[in-house]
């Protein structure tokens, strides 16, 4: 190698270093950039979960205080009714004292986060062509439970559900 060689390359192999340096550095920043999206969908979807089961734990709880209570009890003229007639305002679901708070929801070790509430509402009983037919005839009810997340997930889960009469 003689010297107009070595002149010649003076600062091409810093060149290539920063130039790798860069690549580098910009394929860092999007790695990191991704796993941070990552983490984010993650938790909404814990958050969605959360909430599902604990909007799940409501329904099964309306669901229980219709067995456990008589036909009288559940209905809307009692003393102190545990349902609302169906359909009794657009805005049943925005009215918060249409909503019965219901357990805490735990996964066995811990408590999730939120309380579900649940709506119990009196669709009617069922029909019969026969009116002199003494025959039980099923009452239905219009379960609706909603859970809030520690985010800003919300669950609303709604079932039919009827007891014989």
């Amino acid at each position: 190698m003689n010297l107009t060689d070595i002149k010649r390359q003076r600062g091409a192999a810093l060149i290539t270093s920063l130039v790798i340096v860069l690549v580098i550095s910009i394929l860092g920043v999007g790695i990191a950039r991704q796993v941070i999206a990552q983490r984010k969908v993650s938790s909404s979807q814990y958050d969605q979960i959360i909430t599902f089961v604990n909007a799940e734990s409501g329904m099964q709880e309306a669901e229980a205080v219709i067995n456990e209570n008589t036909p009288q009890s559940l209905s809307v003229n009692a003393a102190s009714p545990l349902v609302v007639t169906i359909n009794a305002d657009n805005n049943w679901w925005k009215t918060t004292a249409n909503w019965v708070s219901g357990a805490v929801a735990t996964d066995g070790v811990n408590t999730l986060d939120g309380t579900p509430t649940y709506l119990i509402e009196d669709a009617g009983i069922e029909g019969d062509l026969d009116v002199s037919s003494t025959a039980p005839k099923r009452h239905f009810f219009r379960v609706t439970a909603k859970a809030k997340g520690a985010a800003d997930g919300e669950s609303f889960l709604q079932s039919h559900y009827a007891i014989w009469e």
